[in-house]
């Protein structure tokens, strides 16, 4: 206490007890650790500048940020990140500058991102990122043509977020053959469109072929040309992202 000497001279025995003042309380309040002698944080930690992992970050089961987590400068991990169950973020991940990751970063079950995650500048993986791919986004489409005479088009679509994409036709008339090729465009005009690379291709009778664009626009169609017999095919467009 303050103004009391201390009249015990042996260290060893020597003990003290600290105190904080809590502003919103207008007193002063002992700080308080846990069972292994960690100083427990009840309010907020905020990082202005750098956090440097050295060690272990250990997450035995969730972490929830339902505001923001703002990293104004660097976050760099030379250990291991361990996230043993969830990470669930329904606000805003900001970082503004890098995240370097040098170890691992191992999630075990589910990262759920509901909000925004904003990367500014970098991020660098150097270890390894352990992650289950359960497959990829596939789109379709697909027509059958039994009516109408001479040229036209069919399955316009906007390929420009496409990885990959081809159309199958299939001509189903045992007599008359049919004409087909893609066509591309910069717009969904279709003053725009002129025939891929590839051109005009002839499709048997009760036969099938496989068409893919040879040059990127943003938009793919397909043309065919029945002459002045009736349409009898079918057409489908199978796209990957």
């Amino acid at each position: 206490m303050p103004n009391n000497l201390v009249f015990n001279r042996v260290a060893e025995q020597l003990k003290t007890q600290l105190y904080a003042y809590n502003a919103s309380a207008n007193q002063a309040e002992a700080l308080t650790v846990d069972n292994s002698g960690n100083l427990l944080v009840a309010g907020t930690v905020d990082v202005g500048n750098t956090v440097t992992v050295t060690g272990t970050v250990d997450v035995g089961n969730t972490v929830t940020v339902t505001g923001t987590v703002d990293v104004g400068n660097t976050v760099t991990v030379t250990g291991t990140v361990d996230v043993g169950n969830t990470v669930t973020v329904t606000g805003t991940v900001d970082v503004g500058n890098t995240v370097t990751v040098t170890g691992t970063v191992d999630v075990g079950n589910t990262v759920t991102v509901t909000g925004i995650v904003d990367v500014g500048n970098t991020v660098t993986v150097t270890g390894t990122v352990n992650s289950i791919t359960e497959g990829v986004l596939f789109t379709t489409d697909n027509i059958t043509q039994t009516t109408g005479t001479g040229a036209n088009s069919v399955l316009q679509e906007d390929t420009s977020q496409q990885k990959v994409y081809s159309y199958y036709i299939k001509n189903n008339d045992t007599t008359n053959t049919l004409t087909v090729a893609l066509q591309i465009s910069p717009t969904s005009n279709p003053s725009y469109f002129i025939n891929d690379a590839t051109g005009l291709v002839t499709v048997g009778t009760n036969t099938a072929t496989v068409l893919t664009a040879q040059y990127y626009l943003q938009y793919t169609r397909l043309y065919y040309d029945t002459g002045a017999n009736t349409a009898d095919f079918e057409a489908y467009y199978n796209a990957s992202v």
